[in-house]
């Protein structure tokens, strides 16, 4: 994703498509990465205690938004 991202930035000013297609490259990799914290962190939430669990799933939301802001 990371990588990616860099390759990408070299085009921003050359090549619009270029720049997208490394920008799609590099959000598939970031969705993917998400829907692995998403599911498992989903997988812990029922061997938590309750009280930890509903801790879990505000952070596991905390999470995924702060890193789509960013």
């Amino acid at each position: 994703m990371i990588l990616t991202g860099y390759v990408g930035q070299f085009f921003e000013r050359t090549s619009l498509t270029q720049l997208l297609l490394w920008g799609a490259i590099s959000t598939v990799f970031y969705v993917g990465l998400l829907a692995v914290v998403w599911r498992e962190i989903g997988a812990a939430l029922p061997q938590m205690p309750p009280a930890a669990a509903q801790w879990m799933r505000w952070i596991r939301i905390w999470f995924v938004v702060t890193w789509s802001l960013y």
